[in-house]
């Protein structure tokens, strides 16, 4: 069962929920109002609506599912700015989505994302401690090295040419992205194991004990 905080219960919100997850996932869910009752609930769970209230699983809403009655509605697809697809809504893709959603509301996967989010963290703070970093900083899995000085864009570099020299790593290299000059992002996969963020924090190490 799923638990699914939202800001009010309707008629047209009930419907869609029960449509996706009971019809098409086959998954049992609860819809509430309680914030306490998400909050203590140990179950598989997300909110929707206009904003989160923590680092929960989290969707933003859109109005017309809790509005009654029939109005007129803006069908723009995509507003100014923003990003589209060509492969958006195709029946392939939506496969891959329904496929992405069984996997991540299979019991105990989200519980297990937090926890290696964590172990993540834990790594990089040892880095930090070891080199004399600035921070690490981030929520689950999506997480940023902050150096402390320019230097990202060479241990890109190396990580992913030269890595291939240390023992243990030949013909292997490692894919690192600096969005700033002084900063690295890390984005494993939800499905990620702890040996791979093992390998993926000493290829690091190598990488700025080289460099930095």
């Amino acid at each position: 069962m799923i638990l699914i905080l939202v800001p009010k219960i309707t008629n047209r919100l009930r419907f869609t929920f029960n449509f996706i997850f009971r019809d098409i996932l086959n998954t049992d869910i609860k819809l509430t109002v309680d914030t306490n009752e998400f909050l203590d609930s140990a179950e598989p769970k997300f909110s929707y609506g206009p904003h989160a209230i923590g680092s929960e699983l989290f969707f933003q809403s859109r109005n017309i599912l809790f509005e009654t009655g029939i109005t007129d509605q803006n069908i723009t697809v995509f507003e100014h700015g923003e990003q589209g697809g060509t492969f958006n809504g195709s029946p392939l893709m939506t496969a891959v989505g329904c496929a992405v959603m069984e996997t991540m509301l299979t019991p105990g996967f989200l519980p297990a994302v937090a926890d290696t989010g964590k172990y993540l963290s834990e790594r990089l703070s040892a880095l930090v401690q070891e080199f004399g970093l600035s921070h690490e900083r981030g929520l689950g899995l999506l997480r940023a090295l902050d150096l402390g000085a320019a230097g990202a864009a060479a241990l890109v570099a190396y990580a992913r040419d030269n890595l291939q020299k240390h023992p243990g790593w030949e013909n292997t290299g490692l894919l690192l992205n600096a969005p700033k000059p002084d900063a690295l992002r890390f984005m494993p996969a939800l499905n990620v194991t702890r040996p791979e963020i093992d390998q993926m924090i000493e290829g690091t190490r190598l990488a700025i004990q080289a460099v930095l």
